[in-house]
């Protein structure tokens, strides 16, 4: 009961980043769900959390290692500078100088707008800070793509292993409810047989007990169901298992 207790919730934890896909026309229809054993790894593997937070530790890794890189690259800088030089010192100069004898000239010298550019590049030969960065970044990355493969791998074994709990429970209910039937007929007739003395006592005994078993295997099946019943209580997942079926 624990095993399944365990699976429940996991099962629950893979719906719950889900919400959103249940939605969609081709996988819920009124209150039936068609969901394939791909369908399901795909809606786990687009939604996981888990699987999503180590992607995105791989994608920062690329990242770093992009920025590192770009350290080593050849570095362009550029500058541009304007002045008014509205307020010029004057000069007095003699007319003389103008053919205005006789008179002196305020001149001013130099001139007012001035337009400066500049360009400077740069490129880094060698830098060990940069080749050890670069190279730890590089080594890391081997790292987060195995975790991503990893996580991958046992989430899509884990959903894998729910799906076929949750057919072999149902399967196992069916069986038993067939059990079941054909038991209740067999104690019929044994009662009648040992009415009639043809049988002992003890053989009577031994089905009734046989069939005690088979309906307290039903009733932990049942249990299981309800638990799985127990997800339609969320508004979020109309259906889960309990009225649904797989293809």
């Amino acid at each position: 009961m624990k095993s399944l207790t365990k699976t429940v919730l996991f099962l629950l934890t893979i719906l719950l980043t889900s919400v959103s896909s249940f939605a969609q026309p081709e996988i819920l229809n009124q209150d039936t769900m068609r969901l394939s054993l791909s369908a399901a790894v795909d809606l786990a593997v687009k939604q996981n959390q888990q699987l999503q937070s180590v992607q995105m530790d791989e994608e920062i890794n690329q990242f770093k290692i992009k920025e590192i890189k770009s350290g080593a690259l050849p570095q362009i800088t550029g500058d541009a500078n304007y002045n008014d030089n509205f307020s010029r010192a004057s000069q007095i100069l003699p007319g003389e100088v103008f053919g205005q004898p006789g008179t002196s000239i305020a001149v001013k010298f130099g001139t007012r707008y001035q337009f400066g550019t500049g360009l400077q590049l740069k490129q880094t030969i060698f830098s060990p800070s940069i080749n050890t960065g670069l190279k730890a970044a590089k080594e890391s990355q081997g790292y987060y793509a195995l975790n991503t493969f990893k996580t991958k791998e046992d989430l899509i074994y884990e959903v894998v292993n729910v799906y076929m709990q949750l057919e072999m429970t149902e399967k196992q209910k069916e069986l038993i409810v067939g059990n079941i039937e054909r038991m209740k007929k067999l104690v019929q007739i044994t009662d009648a047989q040992f009415k009639e003395g043809i049988i002992k006592k003890v053989d009577v005994d031994q089905l009734r007990v046989n069939y005690t078993n088979l309906r307290t295997q039903l009733s932990t099946t049942n249990n299981t169901h309800t638990i799985i019943k127990w997800f339609k209580t969320f508004d979020e997942c109309r259906c889960i298992y309990t009225g649904c079926y797989y293809e």
